[in-house]
């Protein structure tokens, strides 16, 4: 299991009080022979640790969900051949790099003696970008590894700049852990120092090799001391219930992400002062409260939730790198009438216990129950990692998450100075981001409720409004809400129509669109006296983030082109220009159906604040627009598209970047006419055509859907076109800038006339009336291929919910081709 090092490994103070406070309870450590023998042996059978994680992946051939890694940020004068160098030595130290498995059963390992790695160098100071850095690393992280064949691990440099570089460091859990991780960055760093200089590191010699460990605890394990440790855990969790999670969705896979809290200091100091008062450890403290809001979620009394332990309490073990780690489940039995202090006293002992029959595989303890032990994790990180370390060189960390969860829900905790720093993994099969973003405030306001009063009763604490929901008896629990978070609740419950509406809700979640948004910025604007762009909603879409965005007295309205509307992702991004109106407000739905491995930008149109100069030529907007992406990708292959009026500027940004020979690999027409060749009566139908038009799309769109969708469809569409009347009057009020750029950008359009595109192009466009009305009609002759993909829908509703969802289908087979070549 992949998890930050040490866990429940103490420093030795803390080992210490945690020994004083065994004999307290009349507990005493496994007895263990005082030393393990080295046996030199080249082949052994696999540890506990090890045989349940060889046959996890049995279970899921290829699987990379028990890939670890690490990525680092290194400025400096890099000598590659000394880190290569410096990694063989490493290898040479540590057998367990040099081993193999077999697929036999029962398996074994098997060390190679000889074994040199090269690391392979990618060139990146022509095409250097964030994307392209996140996108190879994760690439690299999601590469399975041949269990049977050499190598087990994998290091990568790329390289950004002249004296720049990213190292990218891959390895399967079967051959190391967290822990191993700092030994491995102690040694490389002590490594590289002394070589540089020409001199070898001066290293102690190892005792023992990872297969004398292998065997030594096979040998160990076994007669009363494994009778010991099975009679213990077959009490310990005898009648244990399955931990039920109220979910959004069925699991499939173990496709997982990461999203991230801050406990404050003030909040961190009084949850440590109450460890204290109450004779706990703080990984106690928070294990006791991320149990009670399981407790409170699944309404179980019966919670158990495993937590990983070093499993290094051997002298011989503390430098060496491999699989040593193990798990430990912790149960509690909780009630309401159970106060939090009487909850801390019952797992304190438990952890106590739990710590003293580590040595029992995790693997043993699950084939003694008849439930699955991995629904929910806790792991606090309490002790420093060991920082990579070089001459000259300045070198960070770099984040990336393999896009895994081997548990269904897991709180990852660690001390940052005097903040605790925490993340919360889990399957994407299963809950939804907003769901866990209530989690997380709920986290943080259980918190504060528990320091104020520990002694209340958990029936007493603030609870979820059914799933997500919070119920918070007291504003005083110190959780971020000032008084500009009150007036943006209100604005944003006047706006939407919705009570109640909580901090981490997003706008569009909620059932927020561009019409909307203009109403909504505009309110906002009125209140804060802060002229705020339109696209601050897409970068900012929860009243946390948007009132932490204007908070920041340095704040000033960034009126830019390029808005981020979906950054991460490992694919190269897609580009899409904005319409007529000159937002890009409706292609939220559209980037979050792409799937968050795609990164998403959208251009949107300069002078939209009333302050900067508006382009009145698509030419203009072009140029201006390839100087936005070129500082997002600043060369091709590129992936260009838009909307309407936004087809057409994609179109002149092709043309302009092939003249000076880049690569456009994908140029998408969403619903695009060549402007200039439409009648202008058809362009701008009398009204009561264009009443008449709107009405045979609704009812044909409506046709498409089932009948509780066509009542939904048909609701959204009657507030629609509220919204869109009273967005029109609010920026006439307060952004007449937007009604004078849309005439504007209109008028550019009609006037383009464009040069023959000797490139290919797909219009992607909806069912039409006849032929006359199609968007390829009007281009006859301007392209060299052309490629039309017809929507199952009918014009006015394919950026909408749920006929979105066919868009983004036809984007995605034109970008995933071309993300492969």
């Amino acid at each position: 299991m992949t998890q930050p090092k040490r866990s429940l490994a103490f420093s030795p103070r803390k080992r210490a009080l945690l020994e004083r406070m065994l004999q307290a309870e009349g507990l005493s450590s496994s007895p263990q022979p005082e030393k393990i023998p080295q046996q030199n042996v080249s082949c052994a059978p696999l540890s506990f640790a090890q045989e349940r994680l060889w046959f996890l992946e049995q279970l899921v051939p290829g699987t990379i969900v028990h890939n670890i890694h690490r990525a680092f940020r290194i400025t400096g004068a890099l000598d590659i051949a000394t880190l290569e160098k410096s990694c063989n030595e490493i290898i040479q130290r540590h057998a367990i790099l040099r081993t193999t498995f077999t697929d036999s059963i029962p398996p074994t390992q098997k060390i190679i003696p000889e074994w040199t790695l090269t690391i392979p160098l990618i060139d990146l100071r022509d095409c250097f970008d964030e994307a392209e850095i996140m996108r190879l690393a994760t690439l690299e992280v999601q590469q399975p590894f041949d269990l049977a064949e050499l190598p087990l691990w994998r290091v990568k440099l790329l390289r950004v700049a002249e004296t720049e570089y990213v190292l990218l460091i891959t390895i399967h859990h079967l051959i190391c852990d967290g822990w191993s991780f700092d030994v491995f960055c102690q040694e490389l760093t002590q490594h590289y120092a002394a070589l540089l200089i020409g001199k070898p590191a001066l290293l102690s010699e190892l005792p023992i090799q990872y297969v004398d460990y292998a065997l030594w605890q096979r040998q160990w394990l076994q007669g009363d001391v494994l009778d010991s440790q099975l009679t213990y855990w077959q009490q310990q969790l005898s009648g244990i219930e399955m931990l039920i999670l109220p979910t959004d969705g069925t699991p499939q896979t173990y496709r997982g992400i990461r999203q991230s809290l801050i406990i404050p200091q003030h909040l961190t100091s009084k949850l440590k002062s109450l460890s204290q008062q109450q004779g706990v450890t703080l990984y106690m403290t928070l294990l006791a409260a991320w149990q009670t809001l399981l407790f409170q979620y699944t309404k179980q009394k019966d919670i158990l939730i495993s937590s990983p332990i070093a499993g290094r309490n051997r002298s011989e073990t503390k430098a060496m790198i491999g699989c040593f780690n193990n798990l430990l489940p912790i149960r509690s039995h909780l009630n309401e009438s159970l106060t939090f202090g009487e909850l801390l006293a019952q797992v304190r002992q438990v952890t106590i216990s739990a710590y003293e029959h580590q040595d029992l595989p995790f693997q043993q303890i699950a084939n003694l129950v008849s439930v699955p032990l991995s629904r929910a994790m806790f792991v606090l990180q309490n002790t420093p990692s060991y920082p990579l370390e070089l001459p000259e060189i300045t070198v960070s960390p770099l984040l990336v998450h393999n896009g895994m969860a081997n548990f269904d829900l897991s709180l990852f905790m660690e001390e940052k100075g005097a903040e605790l720093f925490g993340e919360v993994e889990y399957k994407t099969d299963l809950f939804k981001p907003n769901t866990i973003n209530h989690i997380i405030e709920h986290f943080q306001i259980l918190l504060a409720s528990i320091v104020a009063n520990p002694q209340a009763s958990l029936a007493e604490l603030p609870v979820p409004i059914a799933r997500g929901r919070l119920q918070e008896p007291q504003r005083s629990s110190g959780i971020a809400q000032d008084e500009l978070e009150l007036q943006l609740i209100k604005i944003w419950e006047k706006v939407l129509g919705k009570k109640p509406i909580h901090r981490r809700d997003n706008f569009f979640e909620l059932g927020g669109h561009s019409f909307l948004a203009v109403r909504l910025l505009a309110e906002i604007t009125q209140m804060t006296g802060k002229n705020i762009p339109l696209d601050a909603i897409l970068t900012a879409p929860t009243i946390e983030r948007l009132a932490s965005m204007l908070r920041d007295r340095g704040w000033s309205s960034p009126w830019t082109s390029l808005v981020p509307i979906q950054s991460s992702g490992s694919q190269l991004p897609f580009f899409c220009v904005h319409g007529a109106g000159g937002h890009v407000l409706n292609y939220y739905s559209l980037a979050r159906q792409l799937g968050t491995d795609q990164p998403f930008y959208g251009l949107q149109a300069q002078g939209m604040d009333g302050k900067e100069e508006i382009h009145t030529t698509i030419p203009q907007m072009a140029a201006h627009y390839i100087q936005e992406i070129r500082t997002i990708q600043p060369h091709g292959p590129y992936f260009l598209g838009g909307y309407c009026m936004g087809g057409t500027i994609a179109l002149e940004m092709a043309q302009q970047l092939t003249a000076v020979g880049e690569q456009v690999s994908l140029l998408a027409l969403m619903y695009t006419f060549n402007f200039g060749q439409v009648p202008l009566s058809q362009l701008f139908p009398s009204t009561p055509k264009f009443i008449w038009e709107q009405l045979q799309c609704l009812s044909r769109n409506l046709a498409l859907l089932s009948l509780s969708a066509k009542f939904t469809f048909l609701g959204e569409r009657v507030k629609t076109a509220q919204h869109r009347l009273m967005s029109r009057i609010t920026a006439m009020r307060a952004m007449s800038s937007l009604t004078s750029l849309r005439s504007l950008q209109e008028k550019a359009a009609i006037d383009y006339i464009p040069e023959f595109y000797p490139g290919r192009v797909t219009i992607i466009r909806p069912r039409v009336f006849n032929f006359n009305e199609s968007p390829e009609a009007s281009w006859d002759g301007v392209f060299g291929e052309v490629e039309v993909k017809e929507l199952p829908v009918y014009p006015g509703a394919m950026l909408l919910e749920p006929f979105v969802s066919d868009l983004a289908t036809q984007l995605k087979t034109c970008l995933q081709p071309k993300q492969e070549i």
